[in-house]
């Protein structure tokens, strides 16, 4: 289990702007976004993005960061069915230059660097 300063990211929001989408395979899409600020994060660990405004369900939801901190972007991967909740929609349908928040990253699923074997 992780510790307190694992958690600590969770109550700071980050301004993310929308750059673009990317089509995966199949009904697999990826959204990049780029931050107000610089943003640090280690691989396996996951934010909680959100939209500013009410929607139908939830406005937030959480996603593994799927981009190395290098590549400048957050990237988000996830499935769009045919009939997509309301965040899975209102993720389809942004444009360039949309403003989304999100909460960390953060999380203890990562390496912690030690050279011990890892199954995930």
């Amino acid at each position: 289990m992780g510790s307190l300063r694992d958690l600590a990211p969770a109550f700071r929001a980050h301004s993310l702007r929308f750059v673009r989408s990317e089509r995966e395979v199949g009904n697999i899409a990826s959204f990049l976004f780029e931050g107000d600020e610089p943003l640090s994060w280690q691989a396996g660990q996951h934010g909680i993005f959100s939209f500013r405004r009410r929607m139908e369900g939830r406005s937030f939801r959480g996603f593994s960061v799927a981009s190395c901190p290098d590549e400048g972007v957050v990237r988000i991967s996830t499935r769009i069915p045919e009939s997509p909740s309301a965040f899975k929609r209102a993720l389809a349908d942004l444009k360039p230059g949309d403003q989304i928040s999100m909460r960390g990253p953060f999380g203890p699923f990562h390496l912690d660097g030690s050279r011990r074997p890892a199954v995930f």
